[in-house]
């Protein structure tokens, strides 16, 4: 059984933006990607949330967003596509409540209503291998 874990996480960019004038509803969409990075000679990784809360309609009214990164080490030797899958599914549930706890924290900063994401649903088949070219 491979062996994974947290080793320390960051939020790296916050950008915060309201132009409100006056009272009136707005509509919230939120939306996170997720991506997991390996470096295989350091057996570590490398996950990446962006999380982007903004007004519906108006760009220009409110805009969240949030990068954040974890650093994960692991025990093993040679990552098969399928340990991949499974690393990527293990370290978004891990940091989970990171990004949850930073949302509703800065959420409830801006005066918005306390927000809370749902927690990742991935199934191994919806995760996407794909090599990044090697840096001369």
């Amino acid at each position: 059984m491979a062996v994974l874990n947290l080793k320390s996480c960051e939020i790296t960019e916050l950008e915060y933006k309201k132009n409100i004038r006056q009272s009136g509803q707005i509509a919230l969409e939120t939306s996170v990607a997720y991506n997991l990075r390996f470096a295989d000679r350091e057996k570590t990784c490398i996950g990446e949330c962006r999380i982007v809360v903004r007004d519906k309609d108006h760009e220009d009214k409110i805009l969240l967003r949030i990068n954040h990164v974890g650093k994960f080490i692991h025990d093993v030797g040679e990552l098969t596509p399928e340990l991949k899958r499974k690393f990527h599914i293990e370290t978004a549930k891990a940091l989970y409540p990171f990004w949850n706890t930073a949302l509703s924290n800065l959420i409830t900063v801006t005066g918005l209503p306390p927000m809370v994401l749902r927690p990742p649903e991935i199934d191994e088949e919806d995760v996407v291998l794909f090599q990044l070219p090697k840096k001369d």
